[in-house]
């Protein structure tokens, strides 16, 4: 009963404190309003009513990237190397203003003499190529724009380093013709294991790029390799035995009678003919022929190969004989000749029976 009096006392005060607060100046009264209407059409990420169809999300696709049409043909000159060059004494068939024509690269030389005074750590390398012009009409080439070359430290041999013809910069081939050239190349060295590209009928851009096509070819080889046979050269020995022929020596025809002269003869040497061989005159009278004779196919060792050739015999009575052998495409005979001997005579004047 004591604690009655206190818990009535505490409710009074408490009740006094309300009242007071609820009399204070400045007070903050709620006061509900209602929100303005608006006819404005919600943005197309709010959900106006739930009335409305929910929006469909918007999905990005990246574009697919479109290659540039100035560069989808263009190779990097190391890779198409790697994956389309040339070896030494491979032929390539280039075309130059729709004209064939035949390359091969058959030689890495050092120069016979430099041409000056070296600075340290440059050095001079000669490359030696057959071009064979298969066409009918002759064709000029300019040599230092056919042929450009790239170090594999990128630095492009016509400008970095330099090429130089060691016979006048612009050649003229005529119709079957064949022409050796030796470029004399510069370049800087790096390291012992340095490697060079040289393209035919490829123009090398500064960035190392090359317009990969099919008129022009590329070959790669190590400087180290230069003034060296080839890598992987296996000895053999190229040799051809006589078989049978068509026409003995020493058979009669007529001034400027046409006739054809057929050779078989045997590989019996331990390796096969070089590819892309011709059959050729070596020397002595050529009984008209003008041109070599392409070969479709070479002899392997034991094999037969049978050549004929149309001939003509010379205008003027006597004894020719010629001499004919296998020749490779960089322009060098091998194996043993065979030779042709024929007697030209005029045909005897008939005597007119006296009367």
């Amino acid at each position: 009963m004591k604690n009655q009096p206190i818990l009535a006392w505490g409710m009074i005060l408490a009740l006094l404190v309300v009242v007071c607060a609820c009399q204070m100046p400045g007070e903050v009264r709620w006061i509900p309003t209602t929100e303005p209407t608006s006819t404005a059409t919600p943005l197309p990420f709010f959900v106006a009513s739930t009335a409305q169809p929910s929006p469909t999300p918007v999905r990005f696709v990246a574009a697919a990237r479109t290659p540039l049409a100035s560069t989808a043909a263009y190779d990097y000159l190391p890779r198409l190397a790697q994956r389309a060059g040339c070896a030494l004494r491979q032929p390539a068939t280039v075309t130059l203003d729709d004209r064939r024509l035949q390359v091969a690269l058959v030689a890495l030389k050092e120069p016979e003499s430099a041409p000056g005074a070296l600075e340290p750590g440059v050095r001079l390398f000669v490359t030696t190529y057959v071009i064979t012009n298969s066409g009918e009409t002759a064709v000029q080439l300019t040599l230092p724009t056919l042929f450009q070359g790239m170090n594999s430290s990128g630095q492009r041999l016509d400008a970095g380093g330099s090429v130089q013809v060691q016979q006048p910069e612009s050649v003229v081939i005529p119709p079957r013709g064949r022409e050796t050239v030796d470029l004399l190349w510069k370049t800087e060295v790096y390291g012992e294991d340095m490697r060079i590209w040289l393209t035919v009928n490829m123009p090398i851009l500064p960035s190392g790029y090359v317009l990969a096509s099919a008129d022009g070819a590329v070959y790669a080889f190590r400087l180290a390799d230069v003034g060296k046979p080839p890598a992987g050269a296996t000895p053999c020995t190229m040799s051809a035995r006589f078989v049978r022929e068509t026409i003995d020596d020493d058979t009669v025809f007529a001034p400027g009678e046409r006739f054809e002269k057929t050779w078989v003869i045997a590989n019996n040497g331990t390796c096969p003919w070089i590819p892309n061989s011709v059959w050729a005159h070596f020397s002595g009278e050529a009984m008209g022929v003008t041109a070599p004779l392409p070969l479709t196919t070479v002899a392997a060792p034991g094999e037969l190969l049978t050549v004929t050739v149309p001939m003509t015999a010379p205008l003027t009575p006597g004894t020719y004989r010629g001499d004919w052998r296998l020749r490779a495409p960089s322009g060098e005979f091998y194996c043993r000749a065979f030779y042709l001997r024929i007697v030209v005579r005029a045909p005897t004047a008939t005597p007119t029976p006296r009367p």
